[in-house]
């Protein structure tokens, strides 16, 4: 197992957005390889939560997979359900997480895939 080093700051602010009444979402955002994803991992551990890595297949196959992941933590007695679009998805998402916190990263690819239709 790995040891987790560092980053109180950054966890105690994500913390403290967790805690906070009603629906939350931050994007982390950063240069390659500085542990944005192990920060985000560490976080959520123990939480309910729907972490997310964005591929370069297009914005098609990461509403696939998203809505499949969100599925998964947040309706999993829902089984297979297709979400049309993002905007669903993340409306679906919002009114799920009245105590859920979600994170997608890196949400750049995301934006850049919906930038595309």
């Amino acid at each position: 197992m790995e040891k987790f080093i560092g980053r109180k700051n950054e966890l105690d602010a994500l913390e403290k957005l967790y805690n906070t009444p009603g629906f939350q979402m931050t994007v982390i955002y950063g240069r390659r390889k500085i542990g944005k994803s192990t920060l985000i991992k560490e976080f959520i551990k123990e939480k309910k939560a729907v972490f997310f890595t964005a591929t370069r297949a297009g914005i098609h196959r990461n509403l696939e997979l998203l809505g499949k992941q969100a599925l998964e933590v947040l309706a999993p007695a829902v089984g297979a359900l297709a979400f049309e679009n993002m905007d669903a998805l993340f409306s679906f998402i919002g009114d799920s997480c009245q105590e859920a916190w979600q994170n997608i990263s890196p949400f750049s690819m995301i934006r850049k895939a919906w930038m595309k239709i």
